[in-house]
């Protein structure tokens, strides 16, 4: 942008000066010094607060600007926040009325009210010395209840019992409860047509509190039942919220009860069974006048009470339902469906709900079954009808067989309705059936064989869905088919097996469009039925003899390959094996004849076959006699077949973990091991190609299983080897490299006596020049160390001061590749001597601190807990105060800021860390000596020092109290203020956060007081910035509410405990979301670039798109044609050729 920009205005205008256009504070000052006297003063916020009357008392005793005293900004915001409207008018502590505070609206005349009676009566509570217990309020509001008489006040007396009434012990409203009923229920029947819905709705709420908590004896009063008639008599009330909550009420008291929740809990509530007369009379009279609405709120109601009414009454209120059911209205239908269903959800026992009234209520449900295009019935309907089985399964299994066919029958004809919800409803119900029902009788022989012809009547329609009539779900189909191999499959029914020829038929077929759900459900059938019985129903169809060979089932492979389990591995041997030998034979012929391609797919096919074979090794029925008939034959691959290595070692890994619990066949496994393990080993110890690294890992990895069930002749053997080698002069480097891996490997499982010449090694390789060699000797050694044996673990234990030693010696010559894997040593030598050996911490720590700079993340994280747990370990001194333990782990690190500035700069970044971990455990006397130094250094020249600095400030100003810091604000902000100009241009982004966080902290006000004139606009700017975030998420806060509607205080106890959790875990200013990795993730970026992201986005905007018009679309662009320039553009194409009409259109 070289041309001055004209800012227009009226007049000339004023000119921006070269490099201040973007100057958010220009010279000319008139409507912004007009708007921040008037509007935009920042103290007008805390003017607004002492004007409020809940923070008048607050404020008044806040005016005080001096840090001297430890109550900080801060602080005194926590206070005001809990210092709301609500709190201005009533000191009451009961936490009963905290929804108040959570639904109060200052426009509410009910809240206003509620919160002036609230206040009157906690002053009458405290002047009389009471304990604002729950019952003294309770027997304070009835006592209001009794006095007060215009309706709004009753109103919200009975709001404020409404809120308390859960929270008063039952005792009270057993005793209490005659002389609370009877008012109440006589203001029901005076307010019954009245429009007061929030006095009709907490009477209701009282009613039924009082009435849960009753006993035995007070429900056979008749007065108790009255009071619970008339509660009941309001389910039709005209007003919805008040039928809601006397649905509430109702339901409430049948269910949670005293008497049916007790120790000794009563089989049916006393009122059921009038509960249940009084919504049978009401459909039969509403069904006879044809009144709807009253049938649809008791079926509301049924819907969840049902099932708890005694068997008689039960089958009286379902015969209710079917009979309201035969009129011509959709909705009462699906109302009607929706009650029984919850019958069945709520899962009554057999005493209520037998199996043969279940029976009954399906053979009914068959006769109201509704058209099959009819959405908005079948839908529920079909719901209700798979609940009914599924509760007829729980009952009888029998009987739920018997009318299984029925459902399947009817589910395959609603599949092919053209309604894609009906469709997907009749699929859920039969995956269900599947899962849940038949998937139980599947795992028991003799069960499944006595439910079989019903089971094989339930799959032939399921068969019928393969056909092209159902063309359209063959999705759907083949989902449930999956479902019904895996709970039935195992017992390899003829039918079942036989099914599967038509899903081979069908991926056969060419573009099949369903080939994944497919291949899910033939997977299952072979993982279940078994490889064998599949293969001789759907043959691979593979002649080798033939040419070209017929590939039409090589789609099997791969499925054979993923699902194969638990099957014969003699099947393998047999059948795969001959085959993949005589595709390899065809492919050398083929490529000896000059048919290269021909050639390839069949090498391919033949490692394809080999790759089913750990599937076959996976829990093998025949291992024992089978695995001598290929052992040899898997040696002889992992010598001459490296192409089959990694399926061979796969397959050796399945049968050592998927046999480990079978005694028998691990040990027929573990004799093989002296055959295997030196193939093994030679793979692994011989340098691989460019493309052999992977069967070097899977060798490594093989041994490390296999030696779980080697005998232990064969490891000691192996393990004298590896020595012998390791000892030897012609070991390359590469060897020992690999000699010191398989040492590792070995290590746990050597006889103690062994173990010398092995670590001798490893200390020799500590000191090596070679990089590699050093790390592996590292690891070999922390397998000896993090070793859970005992006998390793002894010892380790006395051979430590001579391992202490010469790991101290070894430290000099350790190269970075190898300090993650040293520093793991370190941690088990640290954690095993614990206080012990304190020397051996002050030795090592220097170390520890300067390995968290090091480049490999590995060895930063190593060192950063390696400092936590030393100071763990001096902290748990319980000889010594606390400060002494606390003074003598941070001195460890403080003497690291006299060394080199590599050393400073580390043991600032272990500081943050130690801040950051142990912040409970520093007093003002450690925080302050802390404070001091940092601000010296500050003024550092050393780039990386500084860095650690701003890192260490934005921990301890994220992680402690204001009050603490507060003294250190002054100096901290003179320092940063005052650094050279360069320091400032490359730190400006560091130093824009520490000032954010700062006036988070400590308050725009005092901050920018304490920095210089020429720092302002920075702050200034962050305040805005600040204030902004906060309107947008206020903003978002108001689209939510607006968004939830009136829902009212539904979630406001929610929002308050949410809100509470919040405030609590960020009292202090502490932040409560970061952990150390996020304060600090910006130390690891790069502060060259200095760029932030408005800098990158700009640069990005700049970029802009290239086109390349080409006029033929079958010839390309040819860019050594000098002309080749005219056809890149910065436009579209189509947007070229509209230019010219643009260009008519715009000079006309």
């Amino acid at each position: 942008m070289g041309k001055e920009m004209r800012k227009y205005t009226k007049g000339k205008g004023l000119k921006w000066k070269k490099g201040e256009s973007s100057s958010s504070n220009p010279t000319t000052r008139t409507y912004r010094s007009a708007a921040k006297g008037s509007f935009f003063q920042y103290k007008l916020a805390q003017e607004a607060d002492t004007r409020r009357p809940g923070l008048a008392s607050v404020s008044a005793g806040n005016n005080s600007d001096s840090m001297a005293d430890s109550q900080s900004h801060s602080s005194r915001v926590t206070v005001e926040t809990f210092k709301t409207d609500v709190s201005a008018w009533t000191q009451c502590s009961i936490t009963s009325f905290g929804r108040l505070q959570s639904i109060w609206s200052a426009d509410s005349k009910l809240h206003r009210e509620m919160l002036a009676i609230l206040a009157a009566i906690t002053e009458v509570i405290k002047e009389r010395n009471g304990q604002e217990s729950e019952t003294e309020y309770f027997a304070a509001l009835l006592t209001t209840l009794d006095t007060v008489e215009s309706v709004d006040s009753r109103t919200a007396v009975l709001s404020l019992l409404g809120l308390l009434i859960k929270r008063v012990p039952a005792n009270v409203l057993r005793k209490q409860g005659a002389h609370v009923m009877k008012p109440l229920v006589q203001m029901l029947s005076d307010n019954v047509q009245s429009e007061n819905n929030s006095l009709m709705r907490s009477v209701l709420k009282i009613l039924s509190a009082v009435l849960r908590v009753q006993d035995t004896a007070s429900w056979k009063d008749a007065s108790t039942a009255a009071v619970f008639r008339t509660m009941l008599s309001l389910i039709n009330h005209h007003k919805p919220k008040v039928r809601k909550q006397c649905h509430s009420s109702v339901c409430s008291v049948l269910k949670g009860s005293d008497v049916m929740t007790g120790t000794q809990p009563m089989a049916v509530h006393p009122m059921a069974v009038m509960t249940a007369n009084f919504c049978i009379q009401a459909i039969q009279d509403s069904n006879a006048t044809k009144d709807h609405s009253v049938i649809l709120h008791v079926l509301g109601l049924l819907k969840d009470i049902l099932a708890d009414f005694p068997e008689d009454e039960m089958k009286a209120a379902v015969e209710a339902i079917f009979d309201c059911m035969q009129v011509s209205s959709p909705l009462v239908r699906t109302v009607g469906l929706k009650a029984i269903n919850g019958l069945f959800i709520a899962q009554p026992d057999s005493s209520r709900l037998s199996a043969e009234v279940n029976a009954l209520i399906i053979s009914a449900l068959y006769a109201k079954k509704p058209a099959e295009g009819d959405t908005q019935l079948v839908l529920p309907w079909l719901e209700t009808t798979k609940q009914a089985y599924l509760n007829l399964y729980r009952q009888d299994q029998r009987t739920f067989f018997v009318h299984l066919e029925k459902l399947s029958a009817d589910c395959m004809k609603l599949l092919l309705v053209d309604r894609p919800e009906i469709r997907a409803a009749s699929a859920a119900v039969l995956k269900e059936i599947v899962t849940t029902c038949l998937s139980a009788v599947g795992a028991q022989r003799e069960a499944y064989q006595q439910h079989l012809v019903p089971i094989q009547k339930f799959f032939q329609h399921l068969e019928v869905g393969l056909t092209y009539q159902y063309h359209l779900v063959w999705n759907m189909v083949l989902e449930i088919l999956t479902e019904f191999y895996e709970a039935c499959g195992a017992q390899a029914s003829n039918f079942t097996v036989k099914s599967l020829e038509k899903v081979a038929l069908l991926r056969d077929s060419p573009q099949f469009p369903f080939t994944a759900e497919l291949d899910r459900a033939f997977g299952r059938a072979v993982r279940k039925v078994g490889a064998p019985r599949v293969l001789r129903i759907v043959p691979l169809k593979i002649n080798v003899a033939m040419t070209p060979m017929d590939l039409s089932r090589s789609w099997m492979i791969p499925l054979l390959r993923d699902y194969v389990q638990d099957t014969e591995l003699g099947f393998f041997i047999s059948f795969f094996l001959p085959l993949a030998s005589q595709l390899r034979s065809k492919s050398a012929m083929l490529t000896a004849a000059g048919e290269p391609s021909e050639a390839k797919s069949c090498d391919i096919l033949q490692r394809q076959i080999w790759s089913i074979l750990p599937g076959f090794c996976t829990r093998p029925t025949d291992l024992v006699e089978s695995l001598r008939g290929i052992a040899k034959i898997l040696g002889q691959a992992l010598d001459e077949r490296p192409d089959l290595q990694l399926d061979v070692m796969a397959a050796l890994r399945a049968l050592v973990l998927k046999n480990m619990e079978n005694d028998v066949n691990r040990t027929e496994v573990a004799k093989y091991a002296k055959n295997y393990l030196p193939r093994l080993l030679q793979i692994y110890t011989t340098e691989a190609t460019s493309d052999g690294s992977n069967q070097r890992l899977a060798a490594l990895e093989t041994v490390k299983i296999y030696l779980k069930i080697t005998p232990q002749e064969t490891i000691d053997e192996l393990f004298e080897k590896v020595v012998e080698k390791l000892n030897g002069d012609e070991s390359s480097q590469f060897l020992l490299q690999a000699c010191v891996d398989v040492a590792a490997v070995l290590l746990p499982y050597v006889p103690i006596a062994k173990l010398d010449g092995v670590l001798a090694f490893c200390r020799t390789a500590w000191v090596s020049p070679d990089a590699t060699l050093q790390k592996k000797g590292y690891r070999c050694f922390g397998e000896l160390l993090l070793s859970d044996q005992e006998a390793l673990q002894a010892y380790a234990a006395g051979h430590m001061d001579t391992f202490k030693t010469d790991f101290t010696q070894a430290y000099s010559e350790t190269k970075p590749p190898a300090k993650a894997a040293r520093l793991r040593c370190l941690s088990a030598m640290v954690k095993r001597s614990g206080l012990t050996d304190k020397s051996f911490l002050k030795v090592v720590f220097p170390e520890i601190v300067m390995c968290t700079k090091e480049i490999s993340e590995n060895a930063r994280q190593s060192a950063f807990e390696l400092v936590k747990e030393v100071g763990n370990i001096l902290l748990s001194d319980s000889s010594r105060p606390e400060e002494e333990n606390v003074a003598e782990y941070f001195e460890l690190m403080l003497s690291g800021l006299a060394g080199t500035p590599d050393g400073v700069a580390a043991s600032i970044v272990a500081l943050s860390h130690a801040v950051y971990e142990f912040r409970d455990k520093l007093r003002k006397p450690m925080v302050d000596m802390l404070m001091d130094n940092m601000n010296v250094l500050l003024a550092s020249n050393t780039r990386d020092i500084v860095t650690a600095i701003f890192g260490f400030f934005k921990v301890i100003f994220s992680r402690m109290a204001d009050f603490e810091l507060g003294p250190h604000v002054a100096r901290l902000v003179k320092s940063v203020s005052g650094m050279e100009e360069n320091f400032r241009r490359h730190f400006r982004v560091k130093i824009r956060d520490l000032f954010t966080v700062l006036i988070r902290k400590f308050g725009y006000t005092m901050i920018v007081e304490l920095v210089p004139e020429s720092d302002h606009k920075l702050i200034n700017n962050i305040r805005k910035t600040q204030e902004r975030e906060k309107r947008q998420k206020k903003e978002k806060r108001n689209d939510k509410k607006s968004i939830a509607g009136d829902g009212g205080g539904d979630g406001g106890e929610e929002d308050v405990d949410r809100k509470s959790r919040a405030g609590a875990a960020s009292i202090g200013g502490r932040s409560r979301a970061e952990t150390i990795n996020d304060i600090l993730d910006e130390l690891a970026s790069s502060d060259e670039d200095g760029g932030t992201v408005d800098d990158k986005r700009r640069e990005k905007k700049k970029k802009g798109n290239v086109y390349i018009t080409e006029e033929d679309d079958e010839e390309i662009v040819d860019f050594t044609d000098p002309k080749a320039s005219q056809k890149i553009s910065c436009m579209e194409t189509h947007i070229l050729h509209m230019l010219p009409s643009l260009l008519v259109l715009l000079s006309v």
